[in-house]
This record gives structure tokens, C-alpha cells and sequence, in this order.
């Protein structure tokens, strides 16, 4: 059973959810005085690129990767003047 095209109208957005940059493609289909007799089966057919598929653990390991380093030279780091001090005070 196909549908006339004026009784439905297709819409292309994108939305956003966790850890998403670009957002992802969402079809909106509205439909006025919908019945019973309205359902019908449909399927979407779309290609997605492979690759995408490691983005978000990436960004997460990229992530972690520089909040742990970051911490590591944090702790490392002597920035205090005690250390000045103490030299001083040995000469």
C-alpha cells in the first residue's frame, strides 16, 4: 500500500545525544489524520561510513589519556619556593 505524497511530509534534522559532535540524521515523517488503515511497514535504507564507528571510544581514550597526564605532571611539578628556601638555607 503506498501513501499519497500529500497526506505525509518528510523532514531531514539532525540530532544530538551523548558525546555526539556533529549530530546525527534523523527523518521526521508527519503525518495528518492518521487510522488503523494508515499503518504501513516502511524501511529506511542509509550507508554509513565504517570508520565512524571507533569516534566516540577514541574521543573517550583521547580524553582520559590527557586528564591522566595532565594529573601526572601536575603531581611531578615542584612549583612551590620551599625548595629555594631550603637551598639557602644548606649554603
Amino acid at each position: 500500500m503506498n501513501l499519497p505524497l500529500e497526506k505525509y511530509h518528510l523532514a531531514r534534522e539532525k540530532s544530538f545525544s551523548y558525546l555526539d559532535l556533529f549530530g546525527r540524521p534523523t527523518l521526521v515523517i508527519t503525518m495528518q489524520n492518521v487510522y488503523d488503515f494508515h499503518r504501513v511497514n516502511f524501511s529506511v535504507n542509509y550507508t554509513y561510513n565504517s570508520s565512524w564507528l571507533l569516534f566516540k571510544p577514541a574521543l573517550l581514550i583521547g580524553f582520559f589519556m590527557c586528564l591522566f597526564v595532565t594529573m601526572i605532571l601536575y603531581f611531578r611539578l615542584d612549583l612551590s619556593s620551599r625548595a629555594e628556601s631550603e637551598k639557602e638555607k644548606k649554603e
